[in-house]
Order: C-alpha cells, then structure tokens, then sequence
C-alpha cells in the first residue's frame, strides 16, 4: 500500500512472550519450547486490512525448542537438531501483507547436546507465500514433517 492508503498505524510493543504458550496455540504435535520473546510489531490499518511491516521478536534469553517428529529422522540432521535444541539466541522477522502475503525471517542460534557433540549451530529459515499456507498447509494441518523437509529440500532452511 502507497503511503496515502495508509488508514493509521500503531506499533505493538510485545514483551515476554510465553514461547511455550505461543507454540501450544498453533497445536503442531510433536512441537514445544520454553524461554520468553520481546520485540515490536508495527500494525498498519490499510483500506484492504491490517498489515504488519517490519515486525521483529526476539528471545530475552535462552530457551528450547524440542520437535519430535513422526517421521525417520536418522537421515535429516535439520530435524534431529531440533530433537532437543537449546537456543541462545531466537530472532524472527515478520511482514504479512493484507492480502495474505507474508515474508518470515527465523534465526536460532543454540545447540543439541546429543547432536554432534553439542557442536554450535545456527538455524536460517527464510519462508514466504500466502496465507492459509503457512498455518494451514504446514501447521494447523498437523503434517508439520513435510512441511520442514520440503523446506529443506528446496534449501530453504540450513
């Protein structure tokens, strides 16, 4: 949207996020976590919805994300990373458009003890596209393996 769409903006200050709570509303089996996100998210009121521009969340500290996955993992090193991953740092990026558009920037920077020696490791996972597609097509549809595999066989997450 130009500039002279825009209807107002406000920017959400969010502070200690429960992630825990946070991943239990989107109800993916098999994903939990724990630790505390802080950040802003800019909310534009435009003629065709709200957008969120530039919104940004960070971790406060350390935490954990465990993903038990359904499907074999001895093959995938993504997922057995994310068996039990202690991140020092959990930054994620976020635009969504109106439309349904969004673009989603995550960072964890952490390690697995029981993955290679507990050798550090940095997560980059870049996704775009249009909602539902995200949420339904990965999340809330439960098949949430497929949906990180298909991630990383088109390189999407390293």
């Amino acid at each position: 949207a130009s500039p002279g769409q825009i209807s107002w903006q406000i920017t959400l200050d969010v502070r200690g996020i429960d992630l825990e709570r946070l991943l239990a509303l989107l109800d993916v089996p098999g994903l939990s976590g724990s630790g505390r996100l802080s950040g802003q998210l800019p909310l534009v009121w435009t003629p065709a919805g709200v957008e969120i521009r530039h919104g940004q969340l960070s971790s406060t500290g350390g935490g954990q994300l465990r993903y038990a996955s359904t499907v074999p993992v001895a093959d995938n090193p993504g997922l057995q990373a994310l068996r039990d991953f202690r991140y020092s740092q959990f930054g994620l990026d976020l635009d969504y458009q109106a439309d349904g558009r969004y673009a989603l920037n995550m960072r964890l920077d952490g390690h697995n003890p029981e993955f290679y020696s507990g050798h550090p490791i940095a997560f980059r996972l870049k996704l775009d596209g249009a909602l539902p597609g995200l949420f339904k097509g990965a999340l809330l549809s439960g098949d949430f393996d497929a949906y990180i595999l298909k991630q990383l066989q088109q390189g999407n997450l390293e």
